[in-house]
């Protein structure tokens, strides 16, 4: 049986310890370069994507967002098509997706 000695242990936490610090450093610097335009743009651009591989006309003035109120949420990027269901994607700090959805616009109320 093999025994680690104290100085391997050490050197594999020191290790540890820079990746763990060249992870923060990439995502601190990523979350102060990507601007809230930046990440509207991007998702303008999947949305516009979609919209025009079905067949439909959409513009980049459909979109809007707005500021997040949870923990880990950035922003809501919304793009509401003419005639059709809104999108919407919830974004992370780092600009990553982390929710999508498309509901529908059901008017329940009847109308007179």
């Amino acid at each position: 049986m093999r025994v680690i000695s104290i100085s391997s242990v050490w050197i594999i936490f020191g290790i540890f310890l820079i990746f763990l610090c060249i992870v923060s450093l990439r995502l601190g610097l990523k979350a102060s370069y990507l601007t809230e335009t930046d990440i509207i743009v991007h998702y303008t651009g999947i949305y516009l994507e979609n919209e025009r591989a079905q067949g439909r006309a959409a513009q980049p003035t459909d979109c809007y967002a707005l500021a997040s109120t949870q923990i880990w949420e950035r922003m809501e990027v919304i793009c509401a098509p003419e005639n059709g269901a809104p999108y919407s994607y919830l974004i992370g700090f780092w600009g990553q997706l982390l929710q999508f959805s498309r509901s529908l616009n059901i008017d329940f109320v009847p109308r007179a």
